[in-house]
């Protein structure tokens, strides 16, 4: 069983610790305005420059050193004394609002919090959909699946180029096109991921997944005409990407970053394709 008394002995001196925490930054903040004052009066006089900054660094030096002494003699500072979970500040020091009180007022928590606790209890088989959630689910998954399809068909695409380059610049298109085949295919992950989550089901069926796709699988005849289709495929991803962001807003804004990141990539894309396309028509130039 606890003394009272003795628990009520390591409470004082709890209190009185929190206490020489208060007096100390009390005794911080005038020394800092004695710092203050001493460099306005500086200022006042013109002093040379040299001067002014020697006469603060003996300043400062003198000022740390007095709190280095105030740390030492109380054996511990202020960062270890929140370490050790001092919540409570004494009675002549300040003092945090807390929810509830008049001073968070003017920044409101949005939604009450025992209401948020009490939805998400309920309908707990939507799982990352919750009561909160302002869109059109079904319309929502359904753009995502045109989102797969597309991603499937450019990944399908890069991959038939970065194999089927030949010509003077194919090695340096190959494995252009392989690393944006990579991409594709975690842009599709991401698109199928989301579909999940949001209690739908990611269709990776072959039949009409091309004209699910906004993309087009276009095969090329050559290096230049699979860098030209790759270009335009980007431009029309990057067009119906743009518009599926707006569309989502603040509805659904975890979709709609997904989307942005999307289409942050396939902006990357493009910009190569059409370095890839520049350099290859000033190659045939400099060999005409």
């Amino acid at each position: 069983m606890l003394d009272m008394q003795v628990l009520e002995e390591a409470f004082g001196e709890v209190m009185g610790t929190i206490d020489d925490l208060s007096t100390y930054r009390q005794e911080a903040l005038l020394r800092l305005d004695e710092q203050i004052d001493r460099l306005a009066t500086l200022s006042q006089q013109a002093m040379h420059p040299s001067s002014v900054s020697e006469r603060v660094t003996r300043h400062n030096r003198g000022m740390a050193a007095s709190i280095s002494r105030r740390r030492d003699s109380r054996g511990l500072s202020a960062v270890s004394r929140r370490r050790q979970g001092c919540s409570t500040l004494g009675k002549n020091s300040m003092t945090w609002p807390t929810r509830g009180d008049p001073a968070m007022t003017s920044q409101p928590f949005l939604t009450d919090i025992k209401t948020i606790r009490d939805r998400a209890r309920q309908h707990i088989e939507d799982g990352a959909v919750t009561a909160g959630y302002n869109a059109d689910r079904e319309t929502v998954i359904q753009l995502l699946n045109e989102v797969l399809a597309t991603e499937i068909v450019c990944t399908l695409r890069y991959k038939r180029h970065q194999y089927m380059a030949t010509g003077l610049s194919a090695k340096v298109a190959a494995d252009e096109f392989q690393e944006h085949a990579r991409q594709e295919q975690q842009h599709a992950d991401w698109a199928a991921e989301r579909i999940v989550q949001l209690g739908g089901e990611p269709d990776f069926s072959p039949e009409g997944l091309v004209s699910r796709a906004h993309a087009e699988y276009v095969p090329g005849e050559n290096l230049r005409d699979m860098i030209k289709e790759d270009l335009i495929a980007e431009r029309i991803a990057i067009d119906s990407y743009r518009e599926i962001a707006a569309y989502l807003g603040d509805q659904d804004p975890t979709t709609r970053r997904i989307i942005e990141d999307i289409l942050a990539q396939e902006e990357e894309h493009a910009d190569d394709m059409q370095g890839l396309l520049e350099g290859l028509d000033a190659l045939q130039r400099n060999n005409a």
